[in-house]
């Protein structure tokens, strides 16, 4: 509690370099419940990111799917 992360999906290469990544679509999606423990906002300028800040503490997930490659961070906020 008291703080915001950042999750990132950017895309990579095979060799995990990152792409530019201008024009490729991105697909954010959530776990259930996960709107009840933390706000996740858009990172200014940035379609890759997300600010992910706790409201209450609990389990949350966040997904991404870039070029048909989905990635997810599931985490727990901790009082």
């Amino acid at each position: 509690m008291g703080c915001t992360g950042v999750v990132t999906a950017s895309p990579k290469r095979a060799d995990d370099t990152e792409l530019d990544g201008t024009g490729l679509p991105i697909d954010w999606s959530y776990g259930a419940g996960t709107e009840y423990y933390v706000k996740v906002t858009d990172f200014p300028g940035q379609p890759f990111n997300k600010n992910v800040t706790p409201k209450l503490p609990g389990p949350f997930g966040i997904c991404a799917t870039v070029s048909g490659v989905l990635g997810c961070l599931f985490g727990q906020v901790v009082d």
